[in-house]
């Protein structure tokens, strides 16, 4: 039986497209969670630039 690897971002990549679409849907059942996945967004933007300053 071989077992396949999967690629360090593969799995991350897969979550955060779930959690998006996640998002997106309460979005659609809620009109008031509508501005959630752009705060999201800009958290997650603001979490990457600051863990992966681009130059110093």
């Amino acid at each position: 039986m071989r077992i396949h690897a999967l690629r360090p971002g593969s799995s991350l990549q897969a979550l955060s497209r779930h959690a998006t679409q996640a998002l997106f849907l309460c979005a659609s059942l809620s009109p008031a969670l509508a501005g959630l996945p752009h705060l999201m967004e800009y958290v997650w933007n603001y979490m990457i630039t600051v863990w992966h300053p681009t130059s110093k």
